[in-house]
């Protein structure tokens, strides 16, 4: 074998081992029905930390928020699983996605886990940390609580929707442990 044959077979290599390991930072590669089942039912886990973030800063947030502005809830909802990534805003994401879809039991529960991310004490997870961009510009704490609000308030009978002026709107979060994510795999 020549010098530059083993060149090339270890450039080869090398770019295959990077496109590898490119695939174990990323979720599934595209939305299956059983991806799309879990969806509609509240039960998508973004489980990718940290090895998720230079895509997620690097594509994956800018086709999110495009989406998330055009309200293209689908585009959303295939863009923020497909990239596993785990903060409070892909929960938001989730959440807005799911409800733009008609699927509230869903939307509540991932506005849910999006507070409870960003309520928590891991600053891994809060969109608006240090190492990352400030949440696409969007006060996510907020948004969440008022989008969780209004869905929670329309499963209530009227009588007990009403709110005195000038109160924060009234969320409901189920007992913290069946909130609890499992730590990130990667």
């Amino acid at each position: 074998m020549t010098m530059i044959s083993r060149s090339r077979s270890r450039s080869a290599f090398a770019g295959l081992a990077l496109l590898a390991l490119g695939a174990c930072a990323t979720g599934p590669e595209a939305m299956t029905p059983e991806l799309w089942q879990q969806f509609r039912e509240g039960r998508i886990v973004q489980d990718c930390g940290a090895a998720c973030l230079p895509s997620w800063l690097g594509s994956d947030s800018n086709v999110a928020k495009a989406a998330y502005d055009k309200a293209d809830w689908r585009m959303l909802a295939e863009t923020v699983i497909l990239s596993g990534y785990r903060t409070d805003q892909t929960y938001f994401y989730l959440g807005r996605a799911a409800e733009g879809l008609g699927h509230a039991p869903a939307a509540i529960r991932y506005y849910q886990l999006s507070l409870t991310l960003h309520r928590g004490a891991d600053q891994r997870f809060h969109c608006s940390s240090s190492r990352s961009e400030i949440c696409d510009g969007l006060a996510i704490e907020a948004l969440t609580v008022q989008r969780l609000a209004a869905l929670q308030a329309a499963r209530r009978p009227a009588a007990q929707q009403r709110q005195r002026p000038g109160t924060a709107p009234q969320i409901e979060l189920p007992p913290a442990r069946e909130l609890e994510l499992p730590p990130p795999r990667r």
